[in-house]
């Protein structure tokens, strides 16, 4: 609810572009009959008018990090090159992860390339009727599934309200 004593956010926003300078010719003509209107909005427009020209005024100064009398030199070893080397630029990033994950996989692969487990006939056996049963399970809930997408979902939902629509209009056409 808008009140009149009360400014939106949007108007706000437009304000403070106006008086920063960086609103489109439309938007300082529209701000600017606004002024005429309301002595608040003109009130609000000076204000930040006034605080963008003391922004405006403050000169940009080159400072020098190294010759800071705080700062402390960093060692440069290994670790630091290896941290500065990942945060520097995105792709040294996906490289050290393409690497990283290589060695996983390489040492994940050299850690269980032998598998001393000897099966017998009869677990093998077991093992694939159970398989089979669970396949067998999972495909019936697959068929319900789809049955009842079918009947329930596309027909109630879909295309029953879709129908109606067209009788509805082929009615009104008629």
């Amino acid at each position: 609810m808008k009140t009149k004593n009360k400014i939106d956010d949007i108007l706000l926003n437009k304000i403070i572009k106006t008086a920063y300078g960086d609103s489109s010719f439309i938007v300082r003509i529209e701000i600017y009959f606004k002024m005429i209107i309301s002595k608040k909005i003109k009130n609000l427009f000076l204000d930040y008018r006034y605080t963008a020209k003391a922004v405006h005024t403050i000169k940009l100064e080159n400072i020098e990090l190294q010759n800071l009398p705080n700062k402390e030199k960093k060692e440069n070893n290994i670790i630091t090159k290896f941290i500065s080397l990942i945060t520097l630029k995105p792709i040294n990033i996906s490289y050290v992860s393409i690497v990283l994950l290589l060695g996983v996989v390489g040492i994940f692969l050299l850690v269980n390339r032998s598998s001393d487990v000897n099966y017998t006939n009869a677990q093998l056996l077991q093992s694939e009727k159970e398989l089979k049963y669970s396949l067998a399970i999972v495909g019936k809930i697959f068929s319900e599934t789809e049955k009842k997408l079918n009947e329930d979902i596309v027909n109630n939902k879909i295309r029953r309200p879709i129908k109606i629509g067209f009788e509805t209009i082929n009615k009104l056409y008629n």
